[in-house]
């Protein structure tokens, strides 16, 4: 994906019901934003900077069908993935991970001093996820979530791995194309799609590890 007037690149890509509506979800890079894009108008009614985003919840793994709920600005927007089993579940999990990850490192940073005006205190929001009792699609999940844990050293390696796979799409436009064609289009999954390519993104992590001044090898800990 796109954006106009810009070299945006896409981190994530699935198909995901938004209000009884079948599209296309994405997640963009630099600036982090969730989209989603109306299959046959092309309108956007989803555009949010991950800075807006404050909580996070996901019905439990395996359950169906897989839902993700994203809380910005105080308005939920609740998403389906869509797509062949177990694809649509990978899918989700991937989104779920990574805004997840997104949301803390924002939460982290340092505030921006307010150049006029009364300075307004910032209010950190806990996130949560994995809601316990699925419901029916088109209704807002339970508040009750059990908050996230600590992000470990496997969930910090799998974001790193993204966005090792965003810059390689960056730079092959060819690949983008591809990867375009058959993971938003739900033909194959992310994991497969990268499995026979898993070179090309241990390539790009020693780059990232010699520009840093050390050795890097990566393996990505997602299972096949």
């Amino acid at each position: 994906m796109a954006e106009e007037g810009g070299n945006t690149a896409t981190l994530l890509a699935a198909r995901a019901i938004y209000k009884k509506v079948e599209g296309y979800l994405y997640l963009t890079d630099k600036p982090y934003r969730i989209v989603w894009v109306h299959p046959t108008t092309g309108e956007v009614p989803v555009a949010l900077s991950t800075n807006e985003c404050t909580n996070l919840y996901a019905n439990k793994s395996g359950v169906k069908p897989p839902k993700l709920k994203i809380v910005a600005n105080d308005v939920d927007y609740n998403f389906i993935f869509a797509g062949e089993e177990p694809s649509c579940f990978v899918n989700r999990d991937a989104f779920r991970d990574q805004v997840k990850l997104l949301i803390r490192e924002s939460m982290t940073q340092p505030s921006v001093p307010v150049t006029s005006g009364e300075a307004t205190p910032e209010v950190s929001t806990p996130i949560a996820m994995d809601v316990e009792t699925p419901q029916e699609p088109g209704q807002t999940p339970v508040a009750s979530a059990t908050p996230i844990p600590a992000i470990d050293p496997a969930k910090e390696l799998a974001a790193r791995t993204y966005r090792l796979k965003k810059k390689i799409l960056m730079r092959d436009t060819e690949l983008a194309a591809l990867h375009n064609a058959v993971v938003i289009n739900g033909k194959m999954s992310e994991g497969d799609f990268w499995a026979s390519r898993q070179h090309l993104v241990e390539e790009a992590a020693a780059i990232e590890g010699q520009k840093r001044g050390k050795s890097s090898r990566l393996i990505d800990p997602k299972p096949d």
